[in-house]
């Protein structure tokens, strides 16, 4: 599992993300969070996880922020989505995912999306 610390220069904070590489690490960084965390992944294609540790209570407008950053992580993070543009990735709080018997795999409830 990678660990990023981002500082955050509109929040004057920094950020801990957990990315997982591989199935193993997406189940190890959902078990690591907690229920408030947020998780992010690619729609509809297999990608990295990763999840945001969020240590406060944050405005909308510091949410936008952070979220940006998570999913540029998570393209960024996983090679085939690297160069392509406009790629979609959806995101919730952890405690909208729940991890299945397939090794990586989860289901998602309510999630939004953002296109970077």
């Amino acid at each position: 599992m990678k660990t990023e610390n981002v500082y955050i220069n509109a929040l004057k904070k920094e950020i801990v993300f957990y990315i997982g590489q591989n199935q193993t690490e997406n189940f190890e960084i959902i078990d690591k969070c907690t229920i408030n965390d947020l998780w992010f992944h690619a729609n509809n294609i297999s990608s990295c996880h990763v999840v945001c540790k969020l240590p406060d209570k944050f405005s909308k407008k510091e949410m936008h922020y952070i979220i940006k950053v998570d999913a540029l992580l998570c393209k960024n993070n996983t090679n085939k989505l690297k160069s392509i543009k406009n790629v979609e990735i959806m995101y919730t709080y952890i405690k909208n995912i729940v991890k299945t018997e397939l090794p990586g795999c989860v289901i998602s409830q309510n999630t939004k999306t953002i296109i970077c």
